[in-house]
């Protein structure tokens, strides 16, 4: 991964060594010199983990966030600070986006994307969880 990235990363136990059934899917895309120093500097790539949960209610429909610079319905969530778990980033992500206290269940997928220019590269983790409202 980014070998030259001065800031801290979020301590993270990675679920997939605690779980075997998770769904886990990988993306790698080659981008401009541009793009890649962006990237470099956004949270997500700085953290290299997001936490991502799908919150049901009792009656089954799930809680999205409008998110209003990219006019589009997303599951809550965002990138883990240094000091955060995963379950504690969901949580904090969840009631910053909604209000809603979410109580996580478990991890289900992870999606890790990595972006790469000449023979550098960067990426971060995004984890989709289940939880309970």
């Amino acid at each position: 991964m980014d070998r030259k990235s001065p800031r801290k990363r979020a301590d993270v136990t990675d679920p997939r060594e605690e779980y075997e059934d998770l769904i886990i899917e990988w993306e790698k895309e080659q981008v401009s010199v541009g793009d890649f120093s962006d990237a470099r500097e956004m949270e997500a790539f700085l953290s290299r983990w997001v936490a991502v949960g799908a919150v049901f209610d009792e009656n089954g429909r799930i809680l999205l966030a409008y998110n209003e610079n990219d006019e589009q319905w997303l599951l809550p969530g965002g990138s883990l600070q240094p000091h955060e778990s995963l379950r504690e980033g969901l949580v904090r992500e969840v009631h910053e986006e909604t209000g809603i206290t979410a109580a996580p269940v478990r991890p289900r997928a992870i999606k890790g994307w990595v972006i790469q220019y000449e023979d550098e590269q960067t990426g971060f983790n995004i984890v989709f969880s289940k939880r309970k409202q």
